[in-house]
């Protein structure tokens, strides 16, 4: 509707010109018609009244000459006859239709006074008197010439009324036009406020609109723009300055610059969309900005007419840094998902066949063993081996657990002062048996070492060093030579770097091993290494443990030449009155501490399974502990055996409790220092460990506070060990139950 009122204006305007056209060609017909009828009839009525008259004049003179002209009197007459009938004829075609009957009698009367004259002029050569010619001659002619006069009177005066008639139509004409000349003028006059006030609504809707969105655009991050066919920008919003760090204005007068700061292929696809491009469809993609490092997200709408061709793009940018980041992201959790299924499934496979390994061994030689009871020396070597493969079993899930420790990042570093040399004479104690079983030569040269005491974690510091040096036994062939070099470098404040240099002499690695040396489960695959290779986690282990630590390890290797790792830690100076804390009674209860078992006939003291019993009367431990009681507080009734064997070899008296809450109770029940000490698992049913030691540590009685309790436990992680002593526990025992680790513990709290 209001389309039709924008143009309405034009509409009428034309049909006014229509109209004038039409009514001035009308005006100019009746002004024709009032030419024709009017004017020219009468002028050809006074034409013919004056031919009449002047034929009568000119006979008059004619008829009073002497001798009577008759033949000039002919021609006279035939003169005014011709031009009578082009009168009659003209005054015909004016008046036409509607006055034919007087055009037809005037025709009849002017025919006849033509006869007339004719038979007149033939009878007045007859004539006796000739003087009397002209009056015989107007005796005959006369009453026809009356009758025309007659005639052309009514014709003159038909063509009176004609012209009065036109006149007045011409009258109302011209009312008739000054009417609707002014009536047009007034509605195209409305018409034309009426649009104007349209256009001013439209505008001020416009302007409104714009501002609405100039404010929406200013809270979004969609920058819009339109473009012309030739890639002309004709509107850029606003918020171009704070979305993409251009000015609208800048963009608008040179789409260059918006192109210049995208990515190439975003660039090029958006600059083909928005110029002469013939696809009406809706297109999109990503794209990024080089400066601002933000991704775009591009939709291009084209505008098409009916034929199909796109007379406007409109391109939407939209701000998608952080859905496309957070896209990404997703893709990245995703693979790492995948890779960590994939890590999860190679993790089970290795750990499936490490743990096969020594379980075989121990339930084959368990079968062996039973089978020959009888055969004492063959029961032995099925006993060692066991062992042997037991702890090996254990040192796996200890690598295992560390591991856990390590991805998890729950493994404590501990910052205590220690003797570095204490430190590392403990771990070379530990590997120089082993390294004698294979006649290998082993070393160990220590610089700068006494020169104070250090802050750190002795025990991880250990761990690295035990890990480091019982690769080098397996790896080194009999014979070979093995060392530890362990410098105090340079000093930095209160820090100073030392480094530990591990080398041997064995069958080293292959430049492509070493690219993946530090990967969990990686294992080199040579010849001759069958009955050497371990479990795959220990240089994972050390790996994590040095970089934890803040420390650094790089590694030299060469196939059948050798290999050297030097690990360099930065380790805090302790000062002058710094006390070291002990790290036990023995080497083995170091290793006991941390899981550890690098080399287990150290720590057990055997030489290969060829001892005899003799050597086994001798290694087994003496009850120095009789008179000792101790409460054993295990759910487990292996566990119990296992626990009351050991404790029963060194003497002491025990008594059990299945868990927490009978444990408190029979504490409870007996005289205060019935009890010398209390053993006491964690897990376990009605009451757990932790609570068990709260309770007993709140009994009103003197040795409830005092009485030694320790924890002997699977759950090794440090954090249970805090667990532990938290809840008022004065020691931690790992299970599978480690001898040397008991001892030493009985030794510490018993031996008093």
């Amino acid at each position: 509707m209001k389309l039709g009122l924008r143009i309405l204006p034009y509409v009428c305007i034309c049909a006014y010109v229509v109209f004038v056209f039409l009514s001035v060609r009308e005006s100019d017909d009746e002004l024709e018609k009032f030419y024709r009828v009017p004017y020219d009839v009468s002028l050809e009525v006074r034409d013919m009244f004056y031919r009449l008259q002047t034929l009568r004049d000119n006979l008059s003179d004619v008829f009073q000459s002497t001798p009577i002209n008759l033949q000039r009197i002919g021609q006279m007459i035939s003169e005014h006859n011709a031009a009578q009938s082009e009168s009659i004829r003209e005054i015909g075609e004016r008046l036409g239709e509607g006055e034919a009957e007087l055009v037809e009698r005037l025709e009849k009367q002017a025919a006849s006074l033509q006869r007339l004259r004719l038979e007149t002029a033939s009878d007045m050569g007859n004539l006796e008197y000739p003087q009397r010619a002209f009056g015989f001659y107007m005796e005959k002619i006369g009453p026809r010439l009356d009758a025309i006069s007659g005639v052309l009177a009514r014709i003159s005066q038909a063509a009176d009324e004609r012209g009065r008639e036109i006149r007045q139509n011409l009258h109302w004409r011209h009312l008739l036009d000054k009417f609707i000349a002014v009536a047009t003028g007034i509605f195209l006059i409305l018409t034309l406020l009426y649009n104007d006030w349209l256009r001013r609504q439209a505008t001020k809707a416009l302007r409104y609109n714009e501002r609405l969105f100039s404010l929406l655009s200013g809270t979004i991050d969609n920058v819009f723009i339109i473009s012309n066919p030739t890639g002309t920008f004709e509107y850029v919003s606003s918020n171009s300055t704070r979305v993409l760090g251009l000015d609208s204005k800048a963009i608008t007068s040179n789409p260059k610059l918006l192109y210049s700061r995208m990515e190439n292929a975003g660039a090029q696809w958006l600059m083909e969309r928005m110029g002469e491009s013939e696809d009406c469809e809706t297109s999109e993609t990503d794209a990024g900005f080089r400066k601002s490092r933000k991704m775009f997200r591009i939709r291009v709408y084209p505008i098409c007419s009916e034929m199909g061709v796109p007379e406007k793009h409109i391109a939407v940018l939209s701000d998608q840094t952080a859905a496309i980041l957070h896209e990404q992201e997703l893709a990245d959790a995703l693979e790492v998902a995948r890779e960590a299924n994939e890590a999860r499934s190679n993790f089970l496979a290795h750990m499936s066949h490490e743990v096969r390994t020594p379980m075989n061994a121990i339930i084959g030689m368990t079968t062996i063993a039973i089978n020959k009871i009888g055969d004492r020396g063959k029961t032995l070597d099925c006993l060692y081996k066991i062992s042997d493969s037991s702890r090996h079993l254990l040192g796996l899930i200890n690598d295992v657990l560390d591991m856990a420790e390590i991805y998890g990042g729950k493994l404590i570093i501990e910052h205590q002062t220690f003797s570095l040399r204490k430190c590392v004479e403990d771990a070379g104690f530990l590997i120089r048996q082993k390294a004698a079983e294979h006649e290998q030569r082993f070393d160990i040269q220590i610089y700068d070492a006494d020169s104070g005491k250090f802050v750190g974690d002795a025990r991880r510091i250990m761990q690295i060093l035990l890990k480091l040096l019982s690769n080098a036994v397996k790896f080194t062939p009999d014979r070979g030579r093995i060392s530890l070099v362990v410098e105090v470098g340079k000093r930095v404040g209160h820090t100073a770097i030392v480094s530990f240099v591990v080398s041997d002499n064995g069958i080293g690695m292959s430049s492509e091993f070493l690219e993946r040396l530090y990967e969990p489960f990686e294992q080199a695959k040579r010849p001759g290494l069958t009955g050497r290779r371990g479990g795959g986690l220990g240089l994972a282990i050390v790996f994590n443990l040095v970089i934890l630590l803040g420390g650094t390890i790089d590694v030299q290797s060469e196939e059948d030449r050798g290999t050297s790792f030097t690990v360099e830690l930065p380790l805090e100076i302790a000062g002058p009155n710094a006390r070291t804390i002990k790290s036990g009674q023995s080497p083995a209860r170091m290793v006991a501490m941390q899981g550890e078992a690098p080399d287990e006939t150290a720590i057990s003291g055997r030489n290969g399974a060829k001892e005899d019993d003799g050597e086994m009367a001798e290694s087994a431990p003496e009850p120095k502990f009789a008179g000792k009681r101790v409460l054993l507080v295990e759910d487990n009734e292996f566990n119990r055996e296992i626990a009351q064997e050991f404790l029963e070899m060194v003497g002491v008296d025990v008594e059990h409790a299945e868990n927490g809450e009978a444990g408190v109770k029979k504490f409870a029940e007996t005289e205060p220092g019935y009890y010398d000490l209390v053993l006491m698992d964690i897990q376990m049913p009605v009451m757990d460990g932790y609570e068990a030691t709260r309770e007993i540590r709140k009994l009103a009685r003197t040795d409830a506070a005092t009485v030694p309790i320790l924890a002997m436990t699977a759950n090794s992680f440090d954090e249970d060990v805090a667990n532990a002593r938290e809840a008022g526990m004065n020691d931690h025992i790992g299970k599978p139950i480690d001898v040397a680790a008991l001892f030493a513990a009985l030794d510490k709290f018993l031996g008093r």
